[in-house]
């Protein structure tokens, strides 16, 4: 193929892949080469021509192919000279910083908090008599307008639900959990803001106030304010 001058367009064979590329200009070609996506042993020819040269073999070429650099003395001595290797030890556990993480303990008080809020609520009325988990202190300020739900068993064993409001000595009773809600409804209806309480037989399972409260979640926050859970005084 002649080679003393350089054609516009060459066809171009990368032999690795076995790809071909059509009408390729010359300055690209260069560029491939110098960027290393040419090897020496690919084929070229410009276009048009049939017959393929090796692109060590163009002249017009060679000078775009990289060439190794030729080893001076100062490589060698730098090649002797020591490494310097820098390792980075893992610490022991018994070395890490002794600090405490606090959050966790924040969050666990505050639940204690509200816990302890919840179980210090005082209601009166007919269901006084109702025997509740003691605690050392309770609130014995009563709200006229705050709500209480209280919860026992008859003589056979069957949950009984009384409904009062404020200090008043009588209580309604319900043997269905939707007719209670519907009384708490009624007696809600034009108010805002209500406390409730729930006094509960310290015998009942933890699955009967919680499904009372959960009943109760309903009126928030719109009327009522909060759902509280009731204790008795502790004997000295």
């Amino acid at each position: 193929m002649p080679d003393n001058q350089a054609f516009s367009f060459y066809d171009v064979w990368i032999v690795e892949t076995n790809a071909a590329y059509r009408k390729v200009p010359y300055t690209v070609v260069t560029d491939w080469i110098q960027q290393g996506r040419l090897l020496p042993n690919d084929k070229l020819r410009p276009s048009g021509v049939k017959e393929w040269s090796r692109l060590s073999d163009l002249s017009s070429f060679t000078a775009f192919l990289p060439r190794a650099e030729r080893h001076r003395a100062e490589d060698a001595a730098e090649a002797m000279e020591p490494v310097e290797v820098e390792i980075a030890w893992k610490r022991r556990p018994e070395d890490e910083d002794d600090d405490v993480d606090m959050i966790p303990l924040i969050d666990v008080s505050l639940v204690l908090l509200v816990f302890f809020i919840m179980t210090t609520a005082a209601i009166g009325g007919v269901v006084s008599t109702i025997r509740t988990p003691p605690a050392e202190h309770k609130l014995l300020a009563i709200d006229k307008n705050m709500l209480w739900v209280g919860i026992d068993r008859d003589g056979e064993g069957q949950l009984v639900y009384y409904l009062g409001q404020g200090e008043q000595k009588e209580a309604k009773n319900f043997r269905d959990t939707r007719q209670l809600l519907q009384e708490v409804d009624d007696m809600l209806r034009g108010q805002r803001q209500v406390d409730v309480r729930i006094k509960a037989n310290l015998h009942l399972p933890y699955e009967v106030v919680r499904d009372m409260t959960s009943d109760l979640e309903q009126f928030k926050p719109d009327r009522v304010k909060s759902i509280l859970a009731e204790v008795s005084e502790k004997l000295p």
